[in-house]
């Protein structure tokens, strides 16, 4: 919930550079999806099969982050 929650609130923020700082925020957040999911792997919680397809959408979602932020930095200069 919090990457959703990062980029809502850079939004609010009204300014390129906010949004931009906040969008990064929700990309460290996005990391901690992914260690949580490892860790959930580990003792057995979830499946290998399962945490590949989470990891897949965790990377898609980095993705767009990215492109996001890209498009932010292009329009900001």
């Amino acid at each position: 919930m919090c990457v959703p929650a990062n980029i809502a609130e850079g939004k609010g923020r009204g300014g390129a550079n906010e949004f931009i700082r906040f969008i990064n925020i929700a990309n460290g957040s996005l990391t901690e999806v992914d260690t949580h999911i490892v860790i959930a792997e580990s003792p057995g919680f979830i499946s290998h099969s399962q945490a590949e397809s989470i990891v897949e959408r965790v990377q898609e979602v980095g993705r767009m982050l990215t492109g996001l932020r890209k498009s932010l930095e292009r329009n900001a200069r």
